[in-house]
């Protein structure tokens, strides 16, 4: 019977192997922060009032003529669905997404890129999305998300927005809420998007990695110089 040692493959095997497996971590921690980023949700929450509450019950608080908001995304985005968070009893609730006609003041109606409504009937405040056909929103360009409906809601909720400007998110800037397409109106529903092909943004763990990464590869290669540069001498 023949016994055989382990092969050493020496320090420069491991070395090698090191880096090739912090780098395939490092692809590995993209490659899901892609994935994150194709199924994105981005809720319209404004930091002057990050918590919201409800203003009014029973009450159609101006859906009649139309509530959304406004904003431009800095960064190409493939919308798939819209949202608004309501309490509804056996009401037809409409929505519109448009190109805006401007991004402050009277901001519409805008030219109407998707539309529908159902008959909605919620437990409560709840979320109530539509989806649609794949709609591409381009960096730069203003758009508009309304809901309409004629009757009373149970009950509304906002996010108060005065006396404060337009703000800014990840991916989307020159957000304000308005009411029958005019943003003088204090108040933001609370409205979401859903679709994919947002900018990726690594988390700051992610950028270390790589960083940390790319610099072993320089050591390494520094090391493996010297080591044959000796050897050949």
């Amino acid at each position: 019977m023949h016994h055989f040692a382990p092969f050493d493959r020496g320090p420069k095997q491991k070395e090698s192997n090191m880096v090739r497996n912090l780098l395939i971590a490092a692809a590995g921690a993209l490659i899901t922060a892609a994935g994150a980023a194709q199924a994105a949700t981005v809720t319209f929450i404004p930091p002057s009032d990050p918590t919201g509450q409800v203003f009014s019950t029973n009450n159609n608080d101006g859906y009649s003529g139309g509530r959304g908001v406004v904003f431009v995304p800095t960064a190409n985005f493939t919308l798939d669905s819209v949202g608004i968070f309501q309490d509804l009893s056996e009401v037809t609730l409409s929505y519109t997404v448009e190109l805006a006609s401007a991004i402050t003041g009277s901001v519409g109606p805008g030219t109407i890129l998707r539309s529908g409504s159902a008959l909605v009937l919620t437990s409560g405040l709840e979320w109530i999305d539509f989806s649609f056909a794949s709609l591409n929103l381009d960096a730069g360009s203003a758009y508009n998300v309304a809901f309409f409906f004629s009757s009373n809601s149970n009950q509304n909720f906002f996010y108060n927005q005065s006396g404060a400007e337009p703000y800014s998110q990840t991916g989307l800037t020159n957000i304000d809420g308005f009411s029958g397409y005019n943003t003088g109106n204090f108040v933001l529903p609370r409205i979401r998007l859903n679709g994919d092909g947002a900018a990726v943004v690594p988390e700051p763990g992610t950028w270390l990695m790589l960083v940390a990464g790319f610099g072993i590869v320089g050591v390494v290669q520094r090391r493996s110089a010297r080591r044959d540069k000796a050897v050949a001498a």
